[in-house]
């Protein structure tokens, strides 16, 4: 590993501008995350921007060098470690871009907390709620799919992405626009239109993007009857890719697809996403039961009204 280790960071040398680590101290440290897995990379890459993770990115494609992207290291399930080169996007990818009325658009590695204390300036905050928001990474947030412990009520991060900016295996960037992100709030005439812009992005997409969409798109259609007949079994599901609600009729929504995917799809750089109002006021309430399973009994029957979070604690 030590001689393909130092091969590589002699080839990058003068193309890639960010850190790359090949030492034994850096391996071993990007070795592990929050998880019981242990896997000792072959090298720790640091880029600067999106143009350097592109020249990362085609450099490993020609290599054949398997690519895993880390943000905080605070999954898990061994999200964050693999045996080829470790990628962190939290260090550079920190800018939150522009705050709007009702979305916000942020770099990859920006921490949970830090984007939230900059939208409760505004009124406004990003539903999601995970345990790990003191120091998780909002790139990390969309490939778990995270949500938190308001999940009952608001969901997962996938529901509330606008747009992904994303760099494929070979290095091409893409803005990917999820035309269904808005469907819920938007009239008849508006998600026409939002139809329309979707279907005229897509077609001025790269060679790359193209041909990612037109690939999926046939594998979903060959298979769409096995996927509508084989539903998920529960309402909360992050398990495998969901392929389930990516059809939409202006086509397949690569962002949804994305979000959930760990970064086996490609690396999201920057992601718009939408935001809602901070609550007017909360309001807590214990309950204490003398068994675990009465208690499981009364969280399913609290379905029934608004909460935003239903706890157990044993």
């Amino acid at each position: 590993m030590a001689q393909a280790s130092t091969t590589l960071a002699e080839d990058l040398r003068g193309l890639f501008r960010g850190m790359l680590r090949v030492d034994a101290v850096a391996r071993r440290l990007y070795a592990r995350d929050a998880s019981i897995f242990e896997v000792e990379p072959q090298a720790v890459a640091i880029p600067q921007d999106a143009d350097d993770l592109a020249v990362l990115l085609k450099y490993c494609q020609e290599h054949q060098l398997p690519v895993t992207a880390r943000g905080a290291g605070t999954g898990l399930a061994g999200e964050s470690v693999g045996a080829g080169v470790i990628v962190d996007l939290s260090v550079h990818f920190q800018a939150i871009r522009q705050i709007e009325s009702d979305s916000v658009t942020v770099e990859a590695g920006v921490r949970y907390a830090t984007l939230a204390a900059a939208l409760a300036e505004q009124g406004r905050r990003l539903a999601p709620d995970p345990a790990s928001g003191a120091v998780c990474t909002i790139g990390g947030m969309i490939a778990t799919n995270a949500s938190g412990s308001n999940l009952y009520r608001h969901g997962y991060i996938r529901d509330y992405v606008e747009a992904l900016e994303v760099l494929w295996d070979n290095g091409e960037s893409a803005r990917l626009i999820s035309p269904a992100a808005r469907s819920c709030t938007l009239k008849r005439s508006e998600r026409v239109e939002a139809g329309a812009r979707y279907a005229t992005l897509a077609a001025a997409e790269g060679p790359r993007t193209a041909d990612i969409r037109r690939g999926v798109t046939e594998l979903l259609s060959a298979h769409r009857h096995l996927i509508a007949c084989r539903p998920t079994a529960t309402p909360y599901d992050r398990c495998g890719y969901r392929l389930d609600d990516i059809w939409t009729p202006a086509g397949v929504d690569l962002a949804r697809l994305l979000v959930g995917s760990e970064g086996t799809l490609g690396l999201v750089t920057a992601a718009r996403l939408r935001t809602i109002p901070l609550p007017g006021g909360c309001a807590l309430l214990l309950l204490g039961f003398a068994s675990l399973e009465a208690a499981v009994r009364a969280g399913s029957d609290c379905r029934r009204f608004p909460l935003t979070a239903c706890d157990l604690l044993d």
